[in-house]
């Protein structure tokens, strides 16, 4: 299903899960083409999430909201949408040691339909009330003076 909008709630995500090629890869053409918007729950989750972005992406919101417990993956564009929800964090472990569960929702009847609206309200709401951790930026330019990233847009990184 090709998508516009990603919508991501997970408390922790770490650098092991991208180790696995194929989801590195679909992760990247992902990030890279969606207006995305990533809610963890720690500043190490956060900055895994900056790292596999690489800077990449049209626009990628990471917020942080430390009571986040859910998790949820949801992503849509106009007249369809799809919604993964289940014990599973975004972490190697989480894909390759734990046993989770979780429950794909692609809806075809105008019911189901009705509670992925409802999810993505609840999880909009959720993310507009975490904090901003920071955005990354479009284009990555030279290292500034104190060797930090700066980015076309001005931001240090």
């Amino acid at each position: 299903m090709h998508v516009e909008h990603l919508l991501v709630l997970t408390p922790y995500v770490d650098d092991s899960v991208f180790a696995d090629q194929a989801l590195r890869n679909l992760w990247k053409r992902t990030i890279a083409t969606v207006e995305s918007t990533i809610v963890v729950r720690t500043t190490q989750a956060a900055d895994a999430v900056l790292r596999s972005t690489q800077f990449m992406q049209r626009h990628c919101s990471v917020r942080i909201d430390p009571r986040l417990h859910a998790k949820v993956f949801l992503a849509w564009r106009p007249g369809a949408e799809l919604a993964l929800v289940g014990s599973h964090n975004l972490t190697g472990a989480a894909l390759h040691a734990n046993k989770e569960i979780g429950i794909l929702i692609k809806p075809s009847a105008s019911g189901m339909r009705v509670i992925v609206w409802q999810l993505r309200a609840a999880l909009e709401a959720i993310a507009r009330s975490s904090n901003l951790y920071r955005t990354t930026c479009l284009v990555r330019t030279r290292p500034s003076v104190a060797g930090s990233e700066s980015c076309g847009n001005g931001v240090k990184q």
